[in-house]
């Protein structure tokens, strides 16, 4: 009986790197919303925004990397929820800087990164309306390929849902000629149609 309890209480035991492994999952967690991250000035805005973009420009394939990328990823909502949008510098921010890095995302082979990209975009077009339009356009034909590819279908809901917070809230008219073309491709997007 003494050696079952001693197994049983080893395994109970974190090791620190099982700590650590689950502190960054939940930071990582697309269930749970971000706690908003308020920005003071202009500069600070600027500087999170950098951040955030550089790693957001890591290469997307290697391993250990894409844990920064989704903390990145989460931060940009932190700041959204937190007031970013209201500040006059961050539709140019959006739509130069973070729309490419974003849409770069979209072809990590995990789909927890492209589903907290979805996330964020659609948080951002939800934001800046219309002042979303130059980036919406940037990341539609990278959300379109997951949508005709043989992607897992956490991943073409994640992308479908993004399609539709672009659409619904930057109400931009050069989004229709794409998706009209993937609704109407042999072996296109099935979920556009719906």
């Amino acid at each position: 009986a003494s050696i079952g309890s001693a197994r049983g209480s080893c395994l109970a035991m974190d090791s620190p790197a099982s700590s650590a492994r689950k502190q960054r999952a939940a930071r990582t967690d697309t269930t749970e919303l971000p706690q908003p991250m308020a920005c003071s000035s202009a500069d600070e805005l600027v500087s999170h925004v950098g951040e955030i973009c550089r790693s957001l420009q890591q290469p997307v394939r290697t391993e250990e990397l894409w844990e920064e990328r989704a903390l990145a990823m989460r931060r940009l909502h932190a700041l959204l929820l937190g007031g970013a949008a209201q500040h006059e510098q961050f539709a140019r921010l959006a739509n130069s800087d973070l729309a490419a890095p974003l849409a770069l995302q979209l072809t990590d082979r995990r789909s927890k990164c492209i589903k907290i990209a979805c996330l964020a975009a659609g948080e951002v077009a939800a934001r800046l309306g219309a002042g979303f339009a130059e980036g919406a356009s940037v990341l539609l034909p990278s959300l379109l390929r997951l949508l005709r590819g043989a992607a897992p279908s956490v991943v073409v809901a994640s992308a479908d849902g993004c399609i539709r917070a672009l659409v619904r809230h930057t109400l931009a008219p050069e989004l229709l000629p794409p998706l009209v073309a993937g609704a109407t491709a042999r072996g296109g997007a099935a979920a556009l149609r719906g």
